[in-house]
């Protein structure tokens, strides 16, 4: 952290015996390098103790802090606050050790500390002009002191002035009559000695008034150099000696705006403060020009020209509009922004001019600092030359339309560690052709309102000769980082995004390197370099990219190239993705890439214009060869590979394809192909074929073969599987829809299975009428139209309707599954007032929550359950399920036809509120 205020003191504070919080608006490093004073009316200080009588926050804040008092300030006192840092120096940095940057920097901050609490201390002695002798000190000193040793004589002259001024006008009066000097010579004399005496006493009173006008006048003067506000000093007739003036606050003392004022010739660009003297620098009256004061300070800030102190978000676009022209009229010094503010115009920084923010992201983002957006529009306008540093910037995109920083104008921009936020537009853009060349901007953090938005644009349209613009490590929260456009060279150093567009580049050359970008890229225009980069999903060079490099990259989703005269290098794909060169791309160079799922590269370019070579595909162009092509090792390498074969092989007249030095071969001869060696015969694995359909016999009416020996499994396959036959073991299996005359039979009575617990047929079609007989006539099941009849020892019937009709028991041998209901055929109902207010619910079995009113002892209630699965003649299983005193109730029910009436007792000799859950379920009866 840096020390950008040269602030010394706060105060004095007036006491309202109320207030308890004052502001200091110096830094401090420690809580205790602050000194708090206490002075009363009469002026008699008291320096106040820490924890005991006050305590402090924002320890580390640039800007300052408060003190808060453990006891309201009383009316009549002061409080005053200056720097205490102690001089002694604790950093001990060891030879040859690591270098900490913010241990050095702390040490640095302290010794300016120190040095502003030297100055504070300085400002309040007594000095003297730089032209006059030091040595001069000492009688500057006595004299002072013989004047205050006259102040009882200088008192009585001046309380005796009128006798003095008679005195003096009698002697004027002598002297001028000398007709009458002759007739009164002795009066005369006597009256000049008195005259003379009173002459003297007369000329040593003048003097001595003299010297306390002039006293008083440099007291005067002396006391007019610290003034409350501006507006004390725009009231103010300042005298001609007095060049510079403290003012203790902007508006009023102590609201954070203090700052030093000196006097200038003339009315000052931004604006300036005009007090009601005419006076120049050099003492003359002016009215046309005299009387302005101009800030003078190394390191202004937005609380100087008008802006607020507290953390609020005030309207102050003026303020600091008037401190960034401040700072362009005067030249080697920085505009400081200390407070968070909403803008409501564009700020424009003219150029050369520097604007930096007190607190850096994300410290107190928008607590501290950031300027917000209040209006519709651009929010800062870069000149030539200008410069931004840590600047944070809350777009509010709901809300209001604009971009945030704008650079059409100038050159050589720089931009430091930028937070810009929320944007409705772009956070940068350069809307202009050769404006914003040579930029530069360092880190940050970018985010539009709606995220896919690019966060930086750079022009539609630019010459190819100007514009280069560099961005290092820039960040952004999800989004779309850039539009590169036509910018003539964008440069992208290190940094994460989701991606960049290049939507539109046909011109402008992009140079990315160290860049992560978590989605799909597409590269359009010419002559980008692409290196070193981690993208997260796949990267396609399109049709109009040309003279590109992509080098040394790591890929994630594949490359597709349909691009011209690139080259692809270098780079891991990683994923399930590969290399693909699309229709089209042409003289492209896929050399030395890594494919980690070791998918070939995939050339469907159409052409033979494109070098591939990678680690598991390699393409030349058509070669032609002198000599023999060997692998580097004997039986090393293959001709071609599952995935990628060989379209032809052509061998010329007389050929021989030779198998391990000799051990087979196949000779060409004219027409005929000759088999030599292999002494354990010829194996196939793939069938022997005639040339054509039906063109060839297995042998002949003369020359058979022996035997057909066909291994288990084997199939006589006839008329393309017309009709199979298929061996398995002890099995011939016919297929092709085989029709038998007769019946099928086993070979003997119970010997035979139709089918197998392992091969089972998929349906049995049986026509009307059908029968299936067990054991002769022991059980048969006998179809009828929509009905299965089972009969043999009792009888079953299932109609096509789900009915089951038994004339026999209905046995369940399950010992935990019982029989009853499914899921699905019950439900539930709540009555909704009263006991007695009837239910709906059409289901064989459910449960019905009774209402919770009063049931008076020994007394009986009914309601209706209306239930369409109800008949007149069926019975109600009911019991007291749940809720409710369980025993103290007796609920019974009676059938009708689609409803039943249920009645509950309360069986105890006391009301019960009771709501019950009562579980039916309907059993089907008949009379007869």
């Amino acid at each position: 952290m840096t020390v950008p205020s040269d602030t010394n003191r706060s105060g004095p504070y007036n006491g309202n015996g109320v207030t308890t919080v004052f502001d200091y608006e110096f830094k401090i490093t420690n809580e205790n390098y602050i000194k708090v004073i206490k002075a009363d009316a009469a002026g008699v200080e008291t320096v106040l103790t820490i924890d005991a009588d006050y305590i402090v926050s924002d320890v580390g804040n640039p800007a300052g802090g408060q003190v808060a008092l453990t006891a309201p300030l009383p009316a009549g006192q002061t409080l005053t606050m200056i720097p205490s840092v102690p001089f002694t120096q604790e950093i001990d940095l060891e030879n040859q050790g690591a270098y900490y940057a913010e241990t050095v920097e702390r040490g640095l901050d302290l010794a300016v500390l120190r040095d502003q609490q030297l100055q504070e201390q300085i400002s309040r002695a007594v000095l003297i002009p730089p032209s006059e002798d030091p040595a001069q000190l000492d009688g500057l000193v006595a004299d002072i002191l013989r004047l205050a040793d006259s102040a009882d004589e200088i008192d009585t002259v001046a309380n005796n002035i009128g006798a003095v001024n008679t005195a003096a006008t009698n002697m004027a009066a002598i002297i001028a009559a000398p007709t009458q000097a002759a007739a009164a010579a002795a009066s005369a004399t006597a009256a000049a000695g008195s005259a003379t005496a009173a002459a003297g006493s007369a000329t040593s009173a003048a003097t001595s008034a003299a010297n306390a006008a002039t006293s008083a006048t440099a007291s005067a003067a002396s006391a007019a150099a610290i003034m409350a506000s501006t507006v004390t000093l725009a009231a103010t007739a300042v005298p001609a000696a007095t060049q510079i003036v403290q003012l203790q606050g902007y508006s009023a003392a102590g609201d954070g705006g203090k700052h030093q004022r000196k006097r200038v010739t003339a009315q000052p660009t931004w604006g300036g403060i005009r007090s009601t003297d005419r006076y120049l620098p050099n003492g003359t009256v002016d009215n046309a020009n005299g009387g302005w004061w101009d800030v003078d300070e190394a390191a202004p800030n937005e609380l100087m020209f008008g802006g607020v102190s507290s953390n609020t978000n005030a309207v102050q676009t003026a303020a600091i509009q008037s401190l960034l022209d401040y700072v362009y009229g005067n030249p080697g010094r920085k505009a400081h922004i200390v407070r968070s503010h909403t803008i409501t115009a564009q700020l424009n920084v003219p150029a050369g001019v520097c604007m930096e923010w007190g607190w850096g992201f994300p410290s107190a983002v928008f607590g501290q600092g950031a300027l917000l957006k209040g209006f519709n529009g651009d929010m800062i306008r870069l000149g030539d030359a200008s410069m931004l540093v840590r600047p944070l910037l809350q777009g509010v995109g709901a809300t209001w339309t604009g971009r945030g920083v704008v650079i059409d104008q100038g050159n050589d921009q720089v931009i430091h560690d930028p937070f810009i936020n929320d944007m409705e537009g772009p956070c940068i853009e350069f809307p202009t052709d050769s404006a914003g060349g040579r930029f530069r901007c360092y880190g940050g953090y970018f985010l539009r309102h709606t995220i896919t938005d690019p966060c930086i644009v750079m022009p539609a349209v630019e010459s190819i000769t100007f514009g280069y613009r560099m961005f290092v490590n820039p960040g952004c929260g999800g989004g779309v980082l850039m539009a590169v456009k036509n910018g003539n060279m964008t440069q992208i150093i290190g940094g994460f995004s989701a991606g960049i567009d290049f939507t539109g580049n046909t011109t402008g050359r992009v140079f990315i390197s160290g860049h992560r970008a978590a989605a799909a890229i597409t590269v359009t225009g010419l002559q980008h370099h692409i290196s070193q980069c981690s993208f997260g999903a796949a990267l396609t060079l399109d049709a109009n990219a040309a003279h590109v490099c992509l080098e040394g990259n790591i890929i994630s989703g594949g490359i597709v190239a349909a691009c011209s005269d690139c080259s692809i290098s270098n780079n891991v794909v990683t994923g399930a993705g590969g290399i693909t060169l699309s229709a089209g791309a042409s003289r492209n160079s896929v050399t030395d890439n890594t494919i980690a799922s070791l998918v070939a590269t995939v050339n469907n370019s159409g052409n033979d214009t494109n070098v591939v070579t990678d680690t598991t595909y390699s393409e030349l162009r058509s070669t032609v060869f002198s000599g023999a092509v060997t692998p580097k090792a004997d039986d090393g390498a293959a001709l071609g590979s599952t995935a990628k074969k060989w379209s032809d092989l052509f061998i010329a007249s007389g050929g021989v394809i030779n198998w391990a030095a000799g051990d087979v071969t196949v000779t060409h001869a004219a027409d005929a192909l000759a088999f030599a060696g292999a002494a354990n015969g010829y194996t196939f694995d793939f069938p022997i074929k005639p040339a054509a359909n039906d063109g060839a016999a297995l042998g002949s009416t003369a020359l058979q073969w022996s035997d057909l020996f066909l291994a288990s499994g084997a199939v006589l396959n006839f008329n393309n599987g017309n009709y199979t036959v298929t061996h398995s073991a002890g099995t011939l299996t016919f297929s092709g829809g085989a029709s038998w005359g007769g019946a099928l039979l086993p070979s003997t009575d119970d010997g035979a299975a139709l089918g197998s617990t392992a091969f089972k047929w998929s349906d049995l079609f049986l026509a009307s009428g059908a029968v299936l007989n067990f054991n002769n006539g022991n059980v048969l099941v006998t179809h009828s139209a929509g009905v299965l009849t089972f009969t043999g020892s009792g009888s079953c019937s299932i109609s096509a309707s789900g009915f089951i009709g038994a004339s026999g028991f209905v046995f369940s041998s399950s010992p935990t599954a019982g029989m009853g209901y499914a899921a699905g055929a019950g439900g539930t109902v709540t009555q909704a007032t009263s006991k007695a207010t009837g239910v709906t619910l059409n289901k064989a079995t459910g449960k019905i929550t009774t209402a919770a009113d009063a049931l008076a002892a020994n007394t009986a209630v009914s309601f209706t359950l209306t239930d369409s699965a109800i008949a007149a003649t069926d019975l109600l299983d009911i019991n007291h399920a749940g809720g409710g005193t369980f025993g103290a109730y007796l609920i019974q029910a009676r059938c009708a036809a689609g409803s039943a009436t249920i009645s509950i007792r309360n069986l105890t000799a006391g009301s019960l509120s009771e709501a019950l859950d009562i579980r039916f379920a309907v059993k089907k009866s008949v009379d007869a």
